[in-house]
């Protein structure tokens, strides 16, 4: 606790991931604590094979290759990376902060949260029998598509990360059928339109009954309009409902909040001192959930602390590492 960092992290997505390069460019130093046992965030659990398109300059990249690219950036800086560590609280103290973490006790000049969402957890499937097939033939996220390989796969959602799934997974598997519970999509028009083109066998309005089998072999479906059920026999269930996000700890830090997302002024500044947000996690009038906006988000709080810790204001050139 004798070491005062000048800025310290929270959360090692891509946003997160990114801030600490800005600050190690500009010469301040920078812990990162992640609650996980890996950085990359969502991307690097949910969707580790799925195609990041909104990033400037790069048509599309793989998430999982955006993170590893992120990291060889931070090692250009002696970053210091606290793995499977949560921060729990935080003290404001007269020049700094303290953080009580998991692990013990840290010293900071000022906080940034990129948190993303928060703590995610998939919305589950409302079934009894649900529990029991967990990871073993029910899925909600896709660790490897490859499992999906030459199996009857029922995907359920309707919005981009079902359509998403089914684009992906359908070149792969056996069959692939998807079931939503309207007759609309939530996702993009394009995204559906690509997933009609497929072999794909898509059915609307429905929903799961039951899973049976042992191994997971059959799901009953049912029409919401005329109440027909119709089995179906799968190998493999993707459950796609979307997450829940929490704040978990930080929630109890007097942030002043709008739902589960972090409220900023334009310097990127909470309602505590030495307290920023950027990322999905902050809200601002206007503000658009993209990874683009969160790299654009992360420069401009790193500059803000730079200057209040009386760090010469040099603009981040494309060509300062050059």
């Amino acid at each position: 606790m004798t070491m005062i960092t000048d800025i310290t992290i929270v959360g090692g997505g891509p946003v997160g991931l990114f801030a600490a390069y800005c600050a190690g460019m500009r010469g301040l130093s920078v812990s990162l604590f992640e609650t996980l046992p890996y950085v990359g965030g969502q991307l690097a659990t949910l969707y580790p094979d799925k195609y990041i398109y909104d990033i400037a300059g790069i048509p599309k990249i793989k998430a999982l290759d955006l993170i590893k690219q992120l990291q060889e950036q931070c090692s250009s800086f002696p970053i210091n990376f606290y793995l499977n560590d949560q921060v729990l609280d935080l003290c404001n103290q007269t020049d700094h902060l303290q953080l009580k973490t998991t692990s013990g006790f840290y010293l900071t000049k000022a906080l940034i949260i990129a948190a993303g969402c928060g703590a995610f957890k998939p919305k589950t499937l409302a079934l009894e029998e649900a529990p029991a097939y967990d990871y073993k033939g029910l899925f909600y996220t896709v660790k490897n598509k490859n499992d999906f390989k030459d199996k009857n796969v029922l995907i359920a959602g309707g919005g981009d990360s079902a359509l998403d799934w089914l684009l992906t997974l359908e070149p792969l598997a056996k069959t692939t059928t998807l079931i939503h519970r309207r007759d609309c999509f939530r996702a993009q028009a394009h995204l559906v339109n690509q997933a009609k083109a497929t072999s794909a066998n898509i059915l609307t309005p429905y929903h799961i009954t039951r899973l049976k089998g042992s191994p997971l072999n059959n799901v009953i479906i049912k029409n919401l309009k005329d109440e027909a059920t119709m089995d179906l026999a799968v190998d493999k269930v993707l459950v796609n409902y979307g997450f829940k996000s929490l704040l978990g700890p930080l929630k109890n830090w007097s942030l002043e909040l709008d739902g589960p997302r972090i409220k900023v002024n334009a310097s990127f500044e909470t309602n505590l001192p030495r307290v920023y947000a950027i990322g999905d996690v902050a809200v601002y009038p206007g503000k658009l959930r993209l990874i683009t906006i969160g790299f654009g988000e992360a420069p401009i709080a790193i500059g803000n602390i730079a200057k209040r810790l009386g760090y010469k204001q040099t603009p981040l050139h494309s060509t300062a590492l050059g």
